[in-house]
């Protein structure tokens, strides 16, 4: 299935602004305004392409699918564990609980400290989980989902922003649903058919310094999905389909990154951004060379046994 440009760009400019609010994080103790939107952002992308991709055979093959999903999925948040530790080498244990993808089981701090944000891609795995069981349901059972979620998160959080500690991640289940199956229902009524424009994307830094109420913040994740269903401008194109290649690395392994440089040894945050991307493009480059190498062993093989 032909990728979508301008979610490939939402998807790049989500990580960054994740980068950015890190960065700014890391020096105070206190991120400021609401950065982790783009994480919303993110769930909400997944229930529009794993619907847009997988939805059709989920159903009946929901093991191959999660099997795809973990293969997707594990091997960089692996390495972002890995690199933590590199960081960190006094945290065996957490190591090894980051790499089941459990969190550590100490209140107040985070739920992975070895790699922050961790904790979102083992909460959209759950929703992956979540979709293969709720796949044949109708458009309006699946809004009638998203608006429990939304409402007990609202009416029982503490705050929207839940996962990112141990004892909040039950609260992050019902988060990322709430606009997760909103992109599945986005996908099965638009068909890819663009309805806004792209540019109200690039609005989206805008939420490190701003501060919008806990209610609008599923309403902003799938509106900006709607965004990304239209073509990037044509001049930023090329720039941002990179960014967007990068996106799932930049997201997996920016944290040791920015930890090493500047808790570590004192950089400003510029520059752990700019390594951070810099790290992004390098691991994405050789995981691609490991799957095009990977892909023509595999071929081989076929050939040699087929003769």
């Amino acid at each position: 299935m032909q990728r979508l440009p301008g979610l490939d760009a939402l998807r790049g400019i989500a990580a960054l602004v994740v980068v950015i609010g890190h960065s700014l994080l890391l020096p105070t103790g206190a991120e400021p305004g609401r950065s982790w939107i783009a994480v919303d952002v993110f769930f909400a992308l997944s229930g529009y392409v794993m619907a847009r991709t997988y939805e059709a055979r989920m159903a009946d093959n929901q093991v191959r699918f999660l099997k795809v999903r973990l293969l997707r999925l594990y091997p960089l948040v692996g390495l972002g564990a890995v690199l933590g530790y590199l960081v960190s080498p006094d945290t065996l244990w957490l190591l090894g609980l980051a790499l089941i993808w459990l969190p550590q089981p100490v209140p107040g701090i985070s739920a992975f400290p070895l790699n922050v944000p961790q904790w979102s891609v083992v909460i959209e795995l759950l929703a992956n989980v979540a979709h293969t069981m709720i796949a044949r349901l109708g458009a309006a059972a699946l809004i009638g989902i998203a608006v429990i979620c939304y409402a007990s998160v609202l009416a029982l959080s503490p705050t929207w922003h839940s996962g990112s500690v141990t004892e909040s991640m039950p609260f992050a289940v019902p988060r990322a649903l709430s606009t997760y199956c909103l992109g599945i229902v986005a996908w099965r009524v638009l068909k890819d058919r663009p309805v806004l424009p792209f540019w109200p994307i690039f609005l989206l830094p805008a939420v490190i310094w701003l501060s919008p109420p806990d209610w609008s913040v599923a309403p902003i994740g799938i509106f900006l999905v709607l965004c990304g269903l239209s073509e990037p401008p044509a001049m930023l194109a090329p720039m941002l389909q990179k960014l967007g290649e990068w996106s799932f690395p930049l997201y997996a392994v920016h944290w040791p990154v920015l930890i090493a440089l500047m808790a570590q040894r004192g950089q400003p945050g510029w520059l752990a951004i700019i390594a951070a991307v810099c790290v992004a493009a390098l691991v994405d480059l050789a995981f691609r060379v490991v799957k095009t190498v990977s892909t023509k062993r595999a071929g081989t093989v076929i050939i040699e046994t087929a003769n």
